[in-house]
């Protein structure tokens, strides 16, 4: 989230969430946003969504009811003996939209929790709008009822050669069923878990500033230090090999740059070998 502005703000408890069975309480909102040319707000009226902030991989838990937008469908608070929080609800051939998720390896099983009493229902997920590439169609079965929870299964469209951060818009085929989260893949084979293998590492006393997209200025606490080593890893933590250029801005601090004209958009982790340590600094490109 390095050079992302971000807003948080207070939540109504009684319509974002609190005790399900008891009182309300104080729930946080999150929301991006940027300034124009001129210095002001951009957008002038920053939309409140319930999608939040953050970039999930494709093999995540999605919960598509904290989506950026709806239609056709109701996102609904379910407390019941199984699952407790929210769901997609009241589906009428409708869809949700769920931007940014980094579908870089995107492959294997798919699988989406659902529930309801419809005959020949489905759901399609699509990149970047309802007309994008197709990722893959679940099959949303008869459950038995709408407290009965199953997980479907399917698989990512062979034809699917998507890459890189994009929006999914989840379509929804038919009625009288509700959908509580899908995974649109395995996790590849040798991938750290993102959520330590790629978490940030930074000597005591080094500071780093991401200037631009491939540009990163880096601070260290003495004079002189020396980079031994700069790497790009990839979701799959395999260097990426692109190129690096680096200039000293003073006595203790540097400039990195990777050339950019072999970088797809995704996820990705600069790694630095330095005198003083090693840096693992996980950025969104």
């Amino acid at each position: 989230l390095v050079n992302k502005w971000i807003l948080f703000y207070h939540c109504d408890g009684s319509e974002w969430g609190g005790s399900l069975t008891r009182g309300n309480k104080r729930v946080t909102g999150a929301e991006y946003f940027t300034f124009d040319g001129s210095g002001n707000v951009s957008p002038g009226n920053i939309p409140k969504t319930k999608r939040g902030v953050g970039v999930p991989f494709f093999y995540d838990t999605i919960q598509i009811d904290r989506c950026n937008k709806n239609t056709g469908c109701s996102i609904t608070k379910y407390n019941g003996s199984d699952t407790v929080g929210y769901v997609v609800s009241n589906i009428n051939n409708g869809s949700v939209q769920y931007n940014q998720v980094d579908l870089t390896g995107i492959a294997g099983g798919v699988k989406a929790r659902v529930a309801g009493t419809g005959a020949g229902n489905s759901i399609k997920v699509h990149a970047d709008n309802s007309g994008g590439p197709l990722l893959t169609t679940i099959p949303a079965p008869n459950t038995g009822g709408a407290s009965t929870w199953q997980i479907a299964a399917s698989t990512v469209a062979s034809d699917a050669t998507v890459t890189g951060v994009k929006d999914l818009v989840v379509v929804f085929k038919g009625s009288g069923f509700s959908v509580d989260w899908i995974k649109l893949g395995d996790k590849p084979t040798g991938v750290a878990d993102h959520k330590t293998g790629q978490a940030e590492v930074i000597p005591a006393g080094v500071r780093y500033k991401r200037i631009s997209r491939n540009c990163f200025s880096v601070a260290f606490p003495r004079n002189n230090a020396t980079i031994a080593e700069m790497k790009l890893l990839n979701l799959k933590g395999r260097d990426t090999k692109v190129s690096f250029m680096s200039k000293a801005v003073d006595c203790s601090g540097i400039l990195v740059s990777f050339e950019e004209k072999s970088v797809a958009s995704g996820a990705y982790v600069l790694k630095i070998k330095s005198s003083v340590g090693m840096m693992r600094i996980p950025f969104t490109y």
